[in-house]
């Protein structure tokens, strides 16, 4: 009798010790380091060298328009400039390999605008506001830690020529130094635009880092992936050399309930919108709230808030145990691959 009671004890144990709730705390203490930051294939910019070549006061100097053009124009040549990836979403380990989206490892033709902007561009309302004083007209929007070593041209300098030169002019000339200088700026940055090209070298290599070693990149490539949302968003990668990484543990059954309080891990892009994310993940709380099927794909509903860059992130349940990966999302609700998806991808590599 004593053997049996004690039996049932042992399996009464091992149940609540499985169906043990988790804090965001301890769930983010315990899976930060296997949680990584995954950055787009490796690329250069192919880029033309450009001078200020002159400018014109219209209006009374209420408007100046500044003249920029590539150098030697039109013999100018391309220079390349080798760029650092870009963060560019969310990953996990599971049995030894990366699970993350396949929207966050495509690299083709159709990301390259996408990268030129978000190397270039710190807000991209700088192209839309063109007035001068208003706040979409700061050379602050612009990304100079990506800008600086391809420029060429003084522009403090230029500014202050030009500036001199509308005074002149136009004693009465609403213009100032720092609109001058905002101007140049701007044009600059149209030029690289246009003239810019971002040239992929390696479609299937991607880096990789995690909280515990943030200045270690891990190279990884790409073993398979589906298609991108509204489809099976996924991609499974693996290290190309061997990593001593925790892996998560997946959910072993194929079912979520409406009400389930859920949890995100993901590297979401820094408050001040430059292409450079924060330096450890966080953690979001929120709750299934549907069901949905998009092109036949099964997709778990979230009332939960994300931002961008946190796409491909493990979602916990409160067990610990991951029920998919961050995948799309609205301003109301996020879209979650189901886990019961991915996993037989994943057995069969």
């Amino acid at each position: 009798m004593k053997k049996a009671a004690s039996i049932i004890f042992f399996i009464f144990i091992i149940i609540l010790s499985g169906c043990s709730i988790e804090s965001a705390e301890s769930l983010y203490d315990k899976n930060k380091d296997s949680v990584l930051e995954i950055t787009s294939c490796p690329f250069t910019y192919k880029y033309a060298e450009f001078t200020v070549t002159g400018y014109v006061p219209t209006w009374g100097g209420d408007w100046v328009e500044i003249i920029v053009a590539p150098k030697n124009h039109p013999f100018y040549t391309y220079e390349e400039y080798e760029v650092e990836p870009l963060p560019w979403g969310s990953g996990f380990v599971s049995d030894g390999h990366v699970i993350t989206n396949s929207h966050v490892v495509t690299c083709d033709d159709s990301i390259e605008d996408h990268i030129k902007y978000n190397l270039i561009l710190i807000n991209n309302d700088l192209i839309e506001n063109m007035e001068p004083g208003q706040t979409g007209y700061r050379s602050d929007y612009v990304n100079y830690e990506f800008l600086n070593p391809l420029i060429s041209v003084d522009i403090d300098k230029e500014a202050n020529v030009i500036f001199e030169k509308v005074k002149q002019t136009y004693p009465e000339t609403v213009w100032t130094f720092e609109n001058i200088k905002d101007k140049i700026t701007l044009e600059i940055v149209i030029h690289l635009l246009d003239y810019g090209e971002v040239v992929i070298s390696d479609t299937n290599t991607f880096f990789a880092t995690s909280p515990r070693d943030k200045n270690k990149k891990l190279e990884l490539s790409l073993i398979t992936k589906g298609e991108e949302y509204p489809g099976d968003d996924y991609a499974i990668l693996e290290f190309v050399e061997e990593q001593n990484f925790n892996s998560l543990n997946l959910l072993p059954f194929d079912e979520v309930n409406i009400g389930d309080k859920i949890f995100i891990m993901g590297y979401p892009l820094s408050s001040e919108l430059t292409p450079y994310s924060v330096s450890d993940p966080e953690i979001t709380e929120g709750q299934v709230s549907s069901m949905d099927y998009s092109e036949n794909v099964e997709y778990i509903v979230a009332d939960i808030t994300s931002s961008g860059g946190s796409s491909g992130g493990p979602v916990f349940d409160e067990q610990g145990r991951v029920i998919g990966l961050l995948t799309a999302g609205s301003e109301d609700f996020e879209f979650i691959l189901p886990i019961w998806i991915v996993r037989p991808e994943l057995e069969k590599v």
